[in-house]
């Protein structure tokens, strides 16, 4: 499975940056070969659904992201396994294919909950 590359503004620091997802992992240093997936658009790790997430930092959420994850019941090797699944899924996929940008999103979310889940 290949490396997959998103390039944008990551919040909530603003700055742009490119970021590199190879073996079921978040890197920011660069990946020979890796797939560019998105480009110029905004990187949120973590931040998966707006309606479900942003909660986290309300008042009685939970305090760490230890518990924030927990209470949202993210399993780190599940959310790796997911991620490797889509990941090979969308590279043996062309993107000119009607399904290849909703999988590409599938990825990018899987990205980002495996993000949060391994952050511990």
């Amino acid at each position: 499975m290949g490396a997959l590359h998103l390039q944008g503004t990551i919040l909530p620091a603003g700055g742009p940056r490119d970021l590199f997802i190879a073996d079921g992992r978040i890197t920011f240093d660069a990946v020979d070969d890796a797939v560019t997936i998105s480009a110029g658009g905004w990187i949120t790790p973590g931040l998966v659904d707006a309606h479900a997430h942003l909660a986290m930092a309300s008042p009685g959420s939970p305090a760490t992201v230890e518990e924030a994850v927990r209470a949202d019941q993210i399993d780190p090797g599940r959310a790796d396994s997911e991620l490797k699944s889509l990941q090979e899924s969308l590279s043996s996929m062309r993107p000119e294919d009607p399904a290849y940008e909703a999988n590409r999103a599938r990825v990018e979310r899987a990205a980002a909950r495996a993000f949060v889940a391994n952050r511990r």
